[in-house]
């Protein structure tokens, strides 16, 4: 009897942990003009291709940041954390891409 309790609880505690999973999201530096950049932001969201999200601060304005130390720091104080971070140089139009992912655990 004793083993079918702890079978039990040991397949309630897998089960909840299989549904508790972790959050991406992916982020594209936009770079302004001024040395600062925006963020593009991607939940994983259907519409999120079709959908321009800034990163947006507390007062519903796109997020400026001078460096991506400065970003990380700020998604990190909102519960993210980092992933992988990709610079890609895009010879058409003579540009840098960086591209970033974290995540938020439940």
């Amino acid at each position: 009897m004793a083993m079918k309790k702890l079978l039990l609880v040991l397949l309630l505690f897998v089960s909840v942990n299989l549904f508790a999973g972790d959050t991406y999201c992916y982020m594209i530096l936009d770079h302004l003009v001024e040395g600062k950049f925006k963020v593009y932001i991607d939940y994983g969201t259907e519409d999120a291709a079709s959908n321009k999200n800034y990163l947006k601060g507390d007062d519903g304005k796109p997020k400026e940041f001078v460096n991506v130390a400065q970003l990380l720091n700020y998604m990190s104080s909102k519960g993210w954390e980092f992933v992988q971070l990709n610079d890609f140089h895009v010879k058409v139009h003579n540009s840098l891409v960086t591209t970033i992912i974290m995540k938020k655990s439940e």
